[in-house]
């Protein structure tokens, strides 16, 4: 029997003393103050969270923790030799070094890439421990899986596996929870919780404050490039106070041109209707007999745990997935595989997910990148005319971004990104625009806003909404409808839907949902 000590390999326990000193530090890039006068400690048996609102330097503390930067000022000491850094930056590297080997087009079958296991092993020639460290994070079922076809929160457990490999003393995590349900993020923590007591220290870049977890030991609170507070976290709690972000009471009639002019259909046919729809991969089922249907008006939020299906059923909507043809699925009138373009779907749609941003690569700024949205495209192709830059402007001005309006995307937060991207699925005012988790990355202040600004585009009436969380805390007033998908390993997710008690004029949340299950639970939505 393999000896463990609270759910990790018994490899990895051993005291790594630790007194890591910033003094008086400032970090610039190409002059601009990221970082002004940051003063921390960090010492072994500490574990500590990062907050503070997106931009505000989390991820840039983070790096220079970590040793991908270097202070421009001020003095930084103790150091250690292993350290493990965890960030979107990384995870995005690692996509696309998937996408650029992507060797499909030159074989006879679908080029799976590097495998999680070798991934895990590819810095740190040692098959035993890779093993050893993925079956204590729940991989080893996927070790053979190719690494682009890991889940978001498979791949980040992933490059945890891989950091450690190195038996750091610090490991820097940068927002380790994002995009994992409850039960995903719970049992995450109690492995960055094991790594604690095994003498690893942990820093957590948070930007909701929920996701501060009960053990954590210590919080430094960031805003404006500057520590605000630093210290044990039962002082910071007590001081703790967020303001909401206001969402304007009414958004600047710029941000709306003319919308894309919906298929002419019969009145009251479904904008989105799935019969009985059923996908599978390799044999292995992912979702098995859903069926629903919206109308313009409705609003449907979508939910279920990691790996349930919820990206599959939205590709099948988006246009992306070719299982839709071999379904009955109908979009906007019309059944899908009937001579239909996707860009003739992708027109009528906003659309934004953490995958989108991942696989948003164009040379763009925030600017530039809104504009994209009004020609369904990565980056900019076309002249845009006036009226269309100044929605763009308006959007960001809606967003808190004009100061950034010319910067480089890359050069934003991950969740000033986020902002960003959900400006460029709105401005086309789409007949049906489809957030997929846009909260995931932002930070308590900026969700609100999101959660605010969703909302108002619902109750429109311009905009059919489809929303998809597993956080509980996302509740809209204008959602009609409820879809919640319960995964199946042997069978694939099944779903059932549940209507509103009230309207949106009744301020509904789904936690007040009345359940009125279908009375067969995959019965064909009326027609």
């Amino acid at each position: 029997m393999r000896e463990t000590l609270w759910g990790l390999p018994a490899l990895l326990w051993y005291i790594r003393p630790m007194d890591m000193t910033l003094a008086s530090v400032d970090y610039r890039i190409a002059g601009d103050a990221w970082l002004r006068s940051i003063n921390l400690t960090l010492s072994s048996g500490q574990v500590w969270a990062v907050t503070g609102p997106n931009g505000s330097g989390k991820s840039a503390l983070g790096r220079l923790l970590a040793g991908k930067a270097e202070p421009s000022s001020g003095s930084l000491t103790g150091r250690p030799g292993a350290v493990g850094h965890i960030s979107f930056e990384e995870h995005l590297a690692t996509i696309e070094r998937e996408l650029r080997e992507d060797d499909t087009d030159y074989m006879d079958r679908i080029d799976p890439g590097r495998s999680a296991l070798g991934f895990i092993m590819e810095q740190v020639k040692d098959e035993a421990k890779a093993r050893l460290l993925g079956e204590s994070f729940g991989l080893a079922p996927l070790f053979d899986r190719g690494l682009r076809f890991l889940s978001t929160g498979e791949i980040r457990k992933s490059l945890i596996c891989r950091a450690l490999m190195a038996d750091p003393s610090l490991l820097v995590l940068d927002d380790p929870f994002c995009g994992l349900d409850k039960g995903a993020a719970a049992s995450l923590g109690e492995r960055i919780h094991s790594l604690s007591r095994a003498g690893i220290t942990p820093v957590l870049i948070l930007g909701r404050a929920g996701d501060v977890m009960p053990w954590v030991t210590h919080v430094a609170e960031m805003d404006q490039g500057r520590l605000v507070s630093c210290g044990p976290k039962a002082a910071w709690a007590k001081a703790r106070h967020v303001e909401k972000t206001p969402c304007p009471a009414e958004l600047p009639q710029a941000c709306f041109l003319p919308g894309a002019e919906t298929p002419e259909f019969s009145t009251g046919d479904p904008l989105v209707r799935f019969c009985d729809v059923s996908v599978a991969y390799n044999g292995r089922p992912v979702v098995d007999g859903v069926s629903f249907a919206l109308r313009k008006g409705e609003h449907l939020m979508i939910t279920g745990p990691n790996g349930s299906g919820k990206s599959t059923l939205l590709s099948m909507i988006n246009g992306d997935n070719p299982k839709a043809y071999g379904n009955d699925i109908s979009l906007f009138g019309r059944r899908r595989g009937t001579g239909e373009s996707i860009w003739d779907i992708k027109k009528q749609i906003g659309y934004l997910s953490a995958e989108f941003q991942i696989g948003y690569r164009a040379a763009a700024t925030p600017f530039s990148a809104i504009l994209s949205g009004l020609s369904d495209s990565i980056g900019t192709y076309r002249r845009f005319s006036l009226l269309e830059k100044e929605a763009a402007c308006a959007w960001l001005e809606v967003m808190g971004l004009s100061h950034r309006k010319e910067s480089p995307l890359r050069s934003l937060s991950s969740g000033e990104q986020r902002m960003v991207l959900i400006a460029r699925s709105m401005i086309k005012a789409p007949p049906l625009l489809i957030l997929d988790e846009p909260c995931q990355g932002l930070d308590d202040a900026n969700s609100r806003f999101v959660l605010d600004l969703a909302d108002r585009v619902g109750m429109s009436g311009k905009t059919t909404l489809i929303y998809v969380t597993h956080t509980e805390t996302d509740t809209l007033s204008c959602i009609t409808h409820h879809l919640r998908l319960s995964p199946n390993r042997e069978t694939g997710s099944t779903a059932w839907v549940e209507r509103a008690s009230g309207g949106p004029a009744g301020g509904q949340t789904f936690k007040k949902f009345d359940k009125q299950v279908l009375s067969k639970p995959f019965q064909a939505p009326p027609k």
